[in-house]
C-alpha cells in the first residue's frame, strides 16, 4: 500500500513538472532520478541541467504537496530545537526542524513529506505533533551546514546526541559521553513511562555497562519489544516495551551508530564510542530484519580489557611460562581455538599489546576490527569489494611485517598463505574453530595445507573456554557429593576430598551466585615429537593429544579442576568442559 501511494505521488509530480514545461517529452517516469522519490538526486538533476532554479522548484513542491514553501535563505532555525537532533541524521533524511509553533507543534522543512522514515525520526525526538513544510534538498542541506557550524553543543549534557562538530566523513563513528548522575537500577517497567526516549536509550546502554553485560538484545515480537542483556554468558530479561516504541528506539540507535535509518530491509552494522565513569567502551551495533521489525544487538567492548595482564585473563603460572616462550619467537604460527564468544580475540589482542614495540611492525587483518591499538596497523576485510582474508594477507606480505594477526583462518587459500608466511620469517597469530588444541592440526591438513609445512610452521595451539567465576561475596563452602568427588579425581573410599564452593546469590551478583568469567586454557606446544608425527602422516588428533599430555600439556578439564579446588569456579562449570 505504501509502495502504491509513493508511485502515485511520483506520477503526480512527474505530470506537474511536465505541465510546467520543466521536463521534456522524451523524459519518462522510469528515469533514474524518479526512482527514489523527491530527494536530492531529482533536485540536482533539474537545477544543474538548468530546467529551473531552487526557488522555482520549491514553489512546484509547494503546489504538489499543498504545503507552505519555506525559503531557508530568509529564515533561521531555532538553535534550541537543533540541539535536540543529530546533524548527520537530518542531512541523511533531508529535513530541518525549524521552530515550535504557537500550538506546540514542531514545524519541520522537508524535501519529501511522504517519506515515513522522516516522520518516524522526528517523532522519536519530538513526541508532539509535527507540522510539515517544503523546500528543496539543496537548500535544506546548506542550511543545516551553516547553522550547525555556528552551533556549540555541550557533550557532557545528558541530551547529547553525538559529536556534531565532527566532519561528515566521520559520521560512522559517534562519540557519546554519558552523564553519571543517573544511577543503575532506575530502569524498570514501572518507571519507564516517564523517561524520554532519548534518555531511555542512553540509560539502557549505561545500565548494561554497569551490570557488566557483553551484549544488549533489542527484539521485536508481535505485541511487544523485549530488551535482554547477556551477562556472564547468560541472557537475562531487562525490559518489555510496547511494540509501538520499538521502531523509534531502533531509529535512535542507528543514528548514534552512523547507520542508514531509512534502510530497514537489509542487515546493517555500525558502532559508537562511549564513556561511562571515565572508562571508554566501543559499542558495535548490528541490525537484522525480522517479520515484526528490525532486531538490534549491541556488543559492548571494554577498551580497558587490553590493559589486563595475562594472569587476569586466566593464564596460570605454568601456562604463563609457555606463553613467554611463544611470544619471544620471531617466526612461526600460533593458533587460538574454541567456539564463538570464548574470548579468543581478547587473548589475541592481549598478546599483540604485549609485543607492541617500536622495532616491530605488526599488521592485523580482521572482520571486524574489535579493538583499536595505537602502534599497530589494523585492517578490515570487505567482501563487497573482494578484499578477503586471503587477498589482504597477500598484500600484507609486501608491507614488510614482523607480526601478522589474521582474525580467522576460514578457507584453504588463507590457510596456505598464512602457513607459508610463518615459515618465511613472520610470527603469525590466528584463530580456528576446533574443539581442542590437537584438533587444529588435523583441521589445517584437511584444509589442504601440506603436513610438512604444518609441522615446520606451527609453534603452539591454545584452546580456550570461558567459565563463570563464583561471586566472592556469597560463595559457600560445601562437602562434595560422591559423584562430584569422583569427577574431581578423588577415590571416595580412600581419600578425604577437600571442601569446594557453590554459588548462593547476593545483591552484588544479582542473585545468580556468579560474578564475571575467567578463561581456561589448554596450551599445546608443538614439540619435536609432535612435529615428527605430523610429518610422518600419522596425524590423528587422539595420538597427538596423547603425546602432548605426555609432554606436560594441562588439559582444559585439568586446569578447570584447579579452579574448582581453589574456589574460583564451581563443579557445574567444570562439567561443561568434560
Amino acid at each position: 500500500m505504501k509502495h502504491i501511494k509513493g508511485m502515485y505521488m511520483r506520477l503526480k509530480l512527474f505530470r506537474l513538472l511536465r505541465s510546467e514545461g520543466i521536463l521534456l517529452k522524451g523524459e519518462t517516469l522510469g528515469h533514474k532520478y524518479f526512482e527514489q522519490g523527491f530527494g536530492r538526486a531529482l533536485d540536482d538533476y533539474l537545477i544543474k541541467t538548468g530546467r529551473c532554479t531552487e526557488k522555482e522548484l520549491g514553489l512546484i513542491l509547494q503546489k504538489h504537496f499543498n504545503l507552505p514553501y519555506i525559503n531557508l535563505s530568509e529564515v533561521r532555525a531555532d538553535d534550541r530545537i537543533l540541539e535536540l537532533f543529530d546533524r548527520q541524521a537530518l542531512k541523511q533524511l533531508s529535513v530541518l526542524p525549524l521552530r515550535v509553533l504557537s500550538d506546540g507543534s514542531l514545524q519541520a522543512v522537508m524535501s519529501d513529506p511522504c517519506d515515513e522514515a522522516v516522520m518516524s525520526y522526528l517523532r522519536s525526538e519530538y513526541s508532539y505533533k509535527i507540522t510539515p513544510a517544503v523546500s528543496t534538498a539543496g537548500e535544506i542541506d546548506r542550511c543545516i551546514d551553516e547553522q550547525y557550524s555556528s552551533l556549540s553543543i555541550d557533550n557532557d549534557n545528558i541530551d547529547n546526541k553525538a559529536d556534531l562538530d565532527g566532519e561528515e566523513d566521520n559520521a560512522d563513528m559517534k562519540n557519546v559521553v554519558f552523564d553519571n548522575r543517573q544511577d543503575a537500577g532506575q530502569i524498570c517497567e514501572e518507571n519507564i513511562k516517564n523517561i524520554p526516549l532519548v534518555n531511555l536509550i542512553e540509560m539502557i546502554i549505561k545500565e548494561a555497562i554497569l551490570k557488566r553485560a557483553d551484549d544488549i538484545h533489542i527484539e521485536p515480537f508481535k505485541n511487544c519489544s523485549k530488551i535482554r542483556l547477556r551477562i556472564d554468558g547468560t541472557l537475562r530479561h531487562m525490559l518489555t516495551l510496547t511494540i509501538k516504541s520499538h521502531a523509534e528506539i531502533i531509529s535512535r540507535i542507528k543514528i548514534l551508530a552512523g547507520m542508514d535509518i531509512a534502510e530497514k530491509r537489509i542487515p546493517q552494522d555500525g558502532h559508537m564510542n562511549i564513556a561511562v565513569k571515565n572508562c571508554e567502551y566501543d559499542v558495535r551495533i548490528s541490525t537484522f530484519p525480522t517479520i515484526y521489525g528490525e532486531k538490534a544487538v549491541a556488543r559492548i567492548l571494554n577498551k580497558n580489557t587490553l590493559k589486563m595482564h595475562r594472569r587476569e585473563i586466566g593464564f596460570n603460572e605454568r601456562n604463563n611460562v609457555i606463553v613467554d616462550d611463544i611470544l619471544s619467537k620471531r617466526c612461526g604460527m600460533v593458533l587460538l581455538t574454541g567456539p564463538t564468544g570464548c574470548g579468543k580475540s581478547t587473548t589475541l589482542y592481549s598478546f599483540l599489546s604485549e609485543i607492541n614495540k617500536d622495532d616491530i611492525n605488526t599488521v592485523t587483518i580482521e572482520d571486524p576490527v574489535e579493538y583499536m591499538i595505537d602502534g599497530i596497523n589494523q585492517s578490515q576485510v570487505n567482501l563487497k569489494i573482494n578484499f578477503t582474508f586471503a587477498a589482504a594477507l597477500r598484500a600484507v606480505l609486501r608491507q614488510d611485517p614482523d607480526v601478522i594477526m589474521i582474525g580467522e583462518i576460514r578457507d584453504e587459500e588463507t590457510a596456505k598463505i598464512a602457513t607459508r608466511a610463518a615459515i618465511t620469517g613472520h610470527l603469525v597469530f590466528s584463530t580456528l574453530h576446533t574443539n581442542d588444541a590437537p584438533g587444529a592440526i588435523t583441521r589445517l591438513i584437511n584444509m589442504g595445507v601440506n603436513r610438512y609445512l604444518v609441522a615446520d610452521a606451527l609453534v603452539a595451539v591454545i584452546s580456550q573456554r570461558l567459565v563463570k567465576r563464583l561471586c566472592p561475596d556469597c560463595k559457600e563452602k560445601t562437602i562434595p557429593s560422591y559423584r562430584e568427588a569422583a569427577i574431581l579425581g578423588f577415590d571416595t573410599a580412600a581419600d578425604d576430598p577437600p571442601l569446594i564452593y557453590r554459588p548462593k546469590g547476593c545483591k552484588k551478583c544479582d542473585g545468580t551466585g556468579y560474578y564475571g568469567r575467567i578463561a581456561v586454557h589448554e596450551i599445546m606446544y608443538v614439540s619435536e615429537k609432535i612435529k615428527n608425527v605430523i610429518a610422518s602422516g600419522d596425524v590423528g588428533s587422539g595420538k597427538i593429544r596423547e603425546i602432548a599430555l605426555s609432554d606436560g600439556m594441562a588439559s582444559l578439564s585439568e586446569v578447570c579442576r584447579e579452579y574448582v579446588l581453589s574456589g574460583i569456579t564451581d563443579i557445574s562449570e567444570m562439567k561443561k568442559l568434560l
